[in-house]
């Protein structure tokens, strides 16, 4: 399967943290992110389900924390989604709208009919998400379908998702992944122009621009403290 289908059995099947990281390492995902992105996986399957089941009383807390300790979630995760769930609820959202709405919101952005700061603000207003909630709601819809392209771009999915349980976490600004993928760029123009043997000039610009664009790149990387 791959990341968008992982997603999906995330979603509606019981699954075993053990075999979502086996899956993540078997379509390339990074080892470092394996485990927090099986963890954001999880609960975006099971937190409805288990809001529900408290709310309704169908679930105590003991049941609640029972269970949620059988997924193998980080004990800080754990512990976090634990406190959200039975913490003061917020307002009911009308149950028919909410899926529409969310639906309709996340699709004008991938049309791109949407900013990314109007698809958020929409969430924040019509749904009732706080901002991490609905940041991390709109950067994972998009980058689970379209597969991040770079390290950082996955980095930031599982850095939001941390604020999003109110975990300490890091920004990873647009300004950062644009530099990355020019730095992917390059060095894969690179590559395609010493496998075609084009003349000497031509290669040692590149190589030259590639070298800039790294001393760039880590500049920034140490910017932001997250070399």
């Amino acid at each position: 399967p791959n990341r968008i289908e992982l997603r999906m059995m995330a979603r509606y099947l019981d699954l075993d943290k053990s075999y979502l990281v086996d899956m993540l390492r078997k379509v390339g995902l990074h080892e470092d992110y394996r485990s927090d992105v099986a963890d954001f996986m999880l609960i975006m399957g099971l937190k409805g389900y288990w809001s529900t089941m408290y709310s309704k009383g169908h679930m105590t807390a003991e049941d609640l924390k029972a269970d949620i300790a059988t997924k193998e979630l980080s004990e800080v995760t754990a512990d976090r989604l634990y406190k959200s769930i039975v913490k003061a609820e917020k307002p009911e959202r009308v149950a028919e709208f909410r899926p529409l709405t969310r639906a309709l919101i996340i699709k004008g952005y991938k049309l791109e009919q949407l900013e990314r700061d109007e698809a958020i603000e929409l969430l924040m207003r019509h749904q009732n998400y706080d901002q991490p909630e609905a940041t991390y709601i709109v950067d994972l819809e998009l980058a689970l379908e379209g597969s991040p392209e770079t390290p950082l771009e996955y980095r930031r999915i599982v850095e939001e998702g941390r604020e999003s349980l109110g975990q300490d976490f890091k920004v990873i600004p647009d300004e950062l992944i644009k530099a990355e993928k020019e730095l992917f760029a390059l060095t894969k123009q690179l590559k395609e122009a010493e496998v075609k043997e084009d003349n000497e000039a031509e290669i040692d610009r590149l190589k030259v621009e590639r070298a800039t664009k790294k001393s760039e790149f880590d500049l920034l990387m140490a910017q932001y403290d997250l070399s």
